[in-house]
């Protein structure tokens, strides 16, 4: 029996593919926050994913012939867009970061930039006596600046982590879910820590009035 079952494992660790992980876009709506309005003013927003966008490669020999694609790009920037919607009464994208000049002709309060500074990501592949199980840990970095009339008024680099595991399926497959489960919540948290970040930055109100 056991034999048997490590001929399975065998089979199932075999013939290489890459299964493309697509995480959900989760802004932070539930923030905890020292204030209970919105702040005020109308402020332009700059998003880079940065390195946001890799491939995992399983550790070890088990499902190494298989990788997970992982493009967060997207994500990360509806993410921040849907975040910093419940802490501002005004955000616009802008295609590039404005001088503070620029700024003020435009009308704008102030800018917030919001950058991915890294991404990294675990996977490792697990053979069981009747079925496998991959397991995924995923971290994510990005920073953000705030700047108002006089200056600047958040600047921080922030992380969010999360691991998720399930079954290997046919061919290492469910290997994409485990990737994509951790990197949605490794996303949850990041923008809980860049969401609370902001909402208690007493400058940031008192520079909006």
């Amino acid at each position: 029996m056991r034999g048997l079952s490590a001929a399975i494992a065998s089979a199932i660790f075999l013939s290489g593919c890459a299964y493309d992980a697509k995480p959900i876009s989760t802004g932070a709506v539930n923030i905890v926050s020292n204030h209970s309005q919105k702040a005020p003013g109308r402020y332009a927003l700059y998003v880079d994913p940065g390195e946001l966008n890799k491939v995992i490669h399983p550790r070890g020999t088990n499902c190494a012939a298989h990788s997970y694609p992982l493009n967060m790009t997207d994500g990360f920037k509806s993410s921040v867009r849907a975040t910093l919607a419940n802490i501002f009464d005004q955000v616009e994208d802008v295609p590039t970061p404005l001088q503070g000049q620029t700024l003020r002709t435009a009308g704008y309060r102030g800018q917030i930039i919001v950058r991915g500074e890294s991404m990294e990501g675990r996977l490792i592949a697990v053979p069981g006596f009747w079925n496998a199980t991959i397991s995924t840990t995923i971290q994510l970095a990005a920073s953000i600046t705030v700047d108002g009339p006089d200056g600047r008024l958040v600047g921080k680099t922030l992380e969010g982590m999360a691991e998720r595991e399930s079954d290997a399926g046919a061919l290492c497959s469910g290997g994409a879910a485990s990737v994509e489960d951790a990197a949605t919540e490794a996303m949850r948290k990041l923008m809980v820590q860049l969401g609370e970040t902001v909402a208690n930055t007493d400058k940031l109100y008192l520079a909006s009035r």
